[in-house]
Protein backbone atom coordinates (compact mmCIF):
# COMPACT_ATOMS: atom_id res chain seq x y z
CA UNK A 1 0.00 0.00 0.00
CA UNK A 2 1.25 3.36 -0.90
CA UNK A 3 1.07 6.80 0.72
CA UNK A 4 -3.02 7.90 0.85
CA UNK A 5 -3.64 11.76 0.40
CA UNK A 6 -6.72 13.27 1.44
CA UNK A 7 -7.30 16.73 0.02
CA UNK A 8 -9.93 19.17 1.02
CA UNK A 9 -11.72 21.42 -1.89
CA UNK A 10 -9.27 23.79 -2.67
CA UNK A 11 -6.13 22.37 -1.44
CA UNK A 12 -2.71 21.57 -2.83
CA UNK A 13 -0.11 19.19 -3.02
CA UNK A 14 2.96 19.06 -4.64
CA UNK A 15 3.90 15.36 -6.41
CA UNK A 16 7.53 14.97 -7.90
CA UNK A 17 7.76 19.05 -9.00
CA UNK A 18 3.51 18.86 -9.88
CA UNK A 19 1.80 21.00 -8.61
CA UNK A 20 -1.82 19.35 -7.61
CA UNK A 21 -5.11 21.01 -6.99
CA UNK A 22 -8.22 19.86 -5.96
CA UNK A 23 -10.49 22.25 -7.92
CA UNK A 24 -13.29 20.14 -6.91
CA UNK A 25 -16.42 21.15 -4.46
CA UNK A 26 -15.68 17.72 -2.30
CA UNK A 27 -12.68 15.75 -1.08
CA UNK A 28 -10.53 13.78 -2.98
CA UNK A 29 -8.26 10.99 -2.45
CA UNK A 30 -4.77 10.05 -4.53
CA UNK A 31 -2.44 6.81 -3.77
CA UNK A 32 0.57 7.37 -4.19
CA UNK A 33 1.92 3.89 -4.95
CA UNK A 34 5.98 4.43 -5.53
CA UNK A 35 8.76 6.38 -4.05
CA UNK A 36 8.03 10.69 -4.67
CA UNK A 37 8.54 13.65 -3.40
CA UNK A 38 5.22 14.72 -1.81
CA UNK A 39 4.24 18.11 -0.03
CA UNK A 40 1.27 18.34 1.38
CA UNK A 41 -0.74 21.65 1.62
CA UNK A 42 -0.16 22.88 5.27
CA UNK A 43 3.76 21.96 4.73
CA UNK A 44 4.19 24.36 2.10
CA UNK A 45 6.08 27.43 2.63
CA UNK A 46 4.82 30.16 0.71
CA UNK A 47 7.50 32.91 -0.35
CA UNK A 48 5.43 35.84 2.00
CA UNK A 49 6.03 33.50 4.93
CA UNK A 50 9.62 32.91 3.86
CA UNK A 51 10.03 35.88 6.20
CA UNK A 52 12.76 34.72 8.49
CA UNK A 53 16.19 32.90 7.59
CA UNK A 54 15.47 29.17 8.26
CA UNK A 55 11.85 29.77 6.59
CA UNK A 56 14.14 31.16 3.41
CA UNK A 57 16.01 28.33 3.76
CA UNK A 58 12.67 26.08 4.06
CA UNK A 59 11.14 27.82 0.88
CA UNK A 60 14.34 27.12 -1.60
CA UNK A 61 14.62 23.29 -0.08
CA UNK A 62 10.87 22.91 -1.43
CA UNK A 63 11.34 24.84 -4.45
CA UNK A 64 14.35 22.56 -4.88
CA UNK A 65 12.28 19.55 -4.22
CA UNK A 66 9.14 20.59 -6.66
CA UNK A 67 11.81 21.79 -9.48
CA UNK A 68 14.28 20.24 -10.96
CA UNK A 69 15.17 22.71 -13.37
CA UNK A 70 16.26 25.29 -10.50
CA UNK A 71 18.27 22.98 -8.51
CA UNK A 72 21.24 24.13 -9.85
CA UNK A 73 20.82 28.10 -9.13
CA UNK A 74 19.20 26.77 -5.63
CA UNK A 75 21.72 24.73 -3.86
CA UNK A 76 24.56 27.19 -3.56
CA UNK A 77 22.22 29.37 -2.26
CA UNK A 78 21.01 27.08 0.16
CA UNK A 79 24.42 26.07 1.22
CA UNK A 80 25.25 29.84 2.46
CA UNK A 81 22.24 30.34 4.32
CA UNK A 82 22.76 27.24 5.96
CA UNK A 83 26.28 27.76 6.72
CA UNK A 84 25.38 31.77 8.34
CA UNK A 85 22.79 29.63 10.23
CA UNK A 86 25.56 27.77 11.70
CA UNK A 87 28.17 30.74 12.11
CA UNK A 88 25.39 32.42 14.03
CA UNK A 89 23.61 29.42 16.27
CA UNK A 90 26.78 26.71 16.51
CA UNK A 91 26.89 24.58 18.31
CA UNK A 92 23.22 24.21 19.30
CA UNK A 93 21.84 23.70 15.19
CA UNK A 94 25.26 21.93 14.55
CA UNK A 95 23.68 18.41 14.20
CA UNK A 96 20.29 19.46 12.38
CA UNK A 97 22.26 21.29 10.35
CA UNK A 98 24.60 17.97 9.43
CA UNK A 99 21.76 16.23 8.74
CA UNK A 100 19.79 18.91 6.38
CA UNK A 101 23.38 18.40 4.24
CA UNK A 102 23.38 15.16 4.41
CA UNK A 103 19.99 14.97 2.60
CA UNK A 104 20.41 17.14 0.32
CA UNK A 105 23.77 15.45 -0.78
CA UNK A 106 21.38 12.26 -1.52
CA UNK A 107 19.09 14.67 -2.86
CA UNK A 108 16.32 13.61 -0.49
CA UNK A 109 14.76 17.36 0.00
CA UNK A 110 11.75 16.12 1.89
CA UNK A 111 14.27 14.73 3.83
CA UNK A 112 16.31 17.88 3.80
CA UNK A 113 13.03 19.76 4.87
CA UNK A 114 12.03 17.05 7.71
CA UNK A 115 15.27 17.55 9.43
CA UNK A 116 14.90 21.60 9.20
CA UNK A 117 12.27 20.74 11.67
CA UNK A 118 14.35 22.02 15.17
CA UNK A 119 15.97 24.56 13.13
CA UNK A 120 12.63 25.88 12.58
CA UNK A 121 11.39 25.89 16.17
CA UNK A 122 14.83 27.21 17.64
CA UNK A 123 13.91 30.48 14.89
CA UNK A 124 10.64 30.68 16.54
CA UNK A 125 11.59 30.27 20.06
CA UNK A 126 14.86 32.94 19.55
CA UNK A 127 12.69 35.09 17.47
CA UNK A 128 9.52 35.12 20.14
CA UNK A 129 12.33 36.15 22.69
CA UNK A 130 13.44 39.03 20.79
CA UNK A 131 9.95 40.62 20.14
CA UNK A 132 9.03 43.84 21.93
CA UNK A 133 5.99 42.79 24.44
CA UNK A 134 2.96 43.02 22.32
CA UNK A 135 3.95 42.79 18.41
CA UNK A 136 4.41 39.66 17.30
CA UNK A 137 7.29 37.89 15.44
CA UNK A 138 9.05 39.24 12.34
CA UNK A 139 6.86 42.91 12.63
CA UNK A 140 8.39 46.35 13.50
CA UNK A 141 7.36 47.69 16.58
Amino acid sequence: MGLRIRLKSGERVILNGCVIRNVGGSRMDIEVENRSDVLRGDEIISKKDACTPVRGIAHAIQHALASRDHREELLPHISSSLNAIEAVLNPVVAPAIEAVRDCINKEDYYGALKSLGPLLAREAQLLRLAAPSGAAPGVAA
